[in-house]
């Protein structure tokens, strides 16, 4: 069928890379000055900027070939925030790992009464937060939100978005200042010190969070898990969250998926 050339060739370049690196004895180390370096560089050129260009990939939707590009995705992600958000009745919101703040603005405009925080390790990415208030992609707005250009462009200048430089590990944020956090694929970035940044935001959050993550129990075959540990992307089990001090609510691995790896939802209540 038209999708198997491009899976084969995923899972053979997967096969590769590991036997590669276990016989050069070469890995790749995540650590904060390559995150840094990488996101730091990302985080410079605007959204719209990133998605020219950019080709669609084969994805899987109930187990269903689809091609999607990242818009897509993070579409996906936004509407399913959004019903978390509405049925916690959540008014103060953070999301960890906000990069250049596209998640939370999107978020902010389908809830505009609510007061939206990002925490995000790079400068660049703070810089392109402000920058992304200033001088939005309607278009890519009313793509992730669903709404209309009007209703965008009304609620834009009333809108309570704060963006902070800062360490997931080291939450610059008093106790229980926050109803609801989150995280989409920011804890890939800590394959070793993810305990520390559950345990931040257990002690920030007075209600519930959601961690859109790519735990080792979503993954749906060998080539993803040897994908993750090719990246040295976090890889853990859901079960840390409860490690952290979380009440587990809920764990789906989602059925909107890469042929790389899969990203699970855990829900969590302090």
């Amino acid at each position: 069928m038209w999708w198997r050339r491009f899976v084969y060739r995923q899972y053979y370049g997967t096969i590769k890379s590991s036997i590669y690196r276990v016989l050069r004895r070469s890995r790749v180390k995540r650590d904060e000055e390559r995150i840094k370096q990488e996101y730091g560089t990302l985080w410079k050129r605007r959204m719209d900027e990133m998605q020219k260009g950019e080709k669609a990939r084969v994805q899987f939707l109930y187990g269903r070939p689809l091609l999607c590009s990242a818009i897509d995705n993070r579409r996906y992600i936004v509407q399913r925030l959004n019903t978390h958000i509405a049925s916690f009745d959540s008014h103060t919101i953070l999301e960890m790992g906000s990069g250049n703040g596209v998640n939370i603005l999107a978020l902010a405009l389908l809830n505009p009464t609510r007061r939206f925080y990002g925490v995000e390790l790079t400068h660049e990415g703070v810089e392109a937060s402000g920058a992304l208030l200033k001088d939005p992609s309607i278009e890519d707005l009313i793509f992730l939100t669903g709404l209309s250009r009007k209703v965008v462009c009304e609620r834009m200048p009333r809108l309570t978005i704060s963006f902070v430089e800062g360490d997931m590990r080291q939450l610059p944020f008093e106790d229980g200042f926050f109803d609801f956090v989150f995280s989409w694929v920011a804890f890939e970035q800590l394959p070793r010190d993810y305990i520390h940044a559950f345990r931040e935001a257990r002690r920030v959050v007075k209600g519930y969070a959601v961690f859109l993550e790519e735990f080792v129990e979503a993954q749906e075959n060998i080539f993803q898990r040897m994908n993750l540990r090719n990246l040295d992307y976090f890889r853990a089990s859901f079960r840390a969250v409860e490690d952290a001090g979380f009440s587990l609510r809920g764990f789906t691995p989602l059925p909107f998926r890469k042929v790389k790896y899969t990203i699970g939802e855990v829900v969590v209540s302090s």
